[in-house]
């Protein structure tokens, strides 16, 4: 498992989510203080990249309330088995594509071998036997907090994110949140 380093250089621009509530399983909102970061003439399809290098068209789409993404983000959330209280970075790598990281509920990152992907999502079902458990859930956590190669210089400093209306409280080492 190679380590990301941590690049105080890249200057790409990001945001992030957290999975909670039913509208976010049917469309993300793009945060509109981030919209300045997007061309002025907003394509309709975007691109994006999870872990696992998959990738996953999805449509743009901008009413009165805000900028989305529509059509493809629940291929994309269901490959990627996301549920309730999971924590996402999305890294704007120009061209409207977006790099996503992905965060477990007790803040740890995801690694590729946890995310069921191809290649392209055509928004059609993998055909086979369906999991009996999802990838993600407690067999998978241990052996993802056990794998860690986190610098043990760094595992004391953790980053504590607040989220208003859940109660709860993510925590994360500043060596996972870097997108390089």
């Amino acid at each position: 498992m190679e380590k990301e380093n941590l690049n105080t250089e890249d200057a790409r621009s990001i945001f992030c989510d957290i999975i909670y509530g039913e509208d976010v399983k049917l469309h993300l909102r793009i945060p509109p203080a981030f919209m300045k970061h997007l061309p002025q003439e907003m394509p309709n399809r975007a691109t994006l990249t999870g872990p696992s290098g998959g990738h996953w068209g999805v449509t743009v789409s901008t009413d009165e309330n805000g900028t989305y993404l529509k059509k493809g983000w629940k291929e994309f959330m269901k490959e990627n088995n996301l549920g309730d209280n999971e924590f996402l970075i999305f890294r704007f790598d120009g061209n409207m594509q977006f790099y996503v990281k992905i965060f477990n509920k007790s803040g740890v990152i995801r690694q590729a071998a946890t995310v069921s992907v191809s290649s392209y999502s055509n928004g059609k079902r993998a055909r086979g036997r369906p999991r009996k458990r999802p990838i993600g859930s407690k067999g998978l956590h241990k052996q993802q907090l056990h794998g860690s190669e986190e610098d043990p210089a760094q595992s004391s400093k953790r980053i504590l994110l607040k989220v208003p209306g859940l109660g709860k409280q993510l925590s994360l080492s500043p060596a996972s949140l870097p997108i390089s």
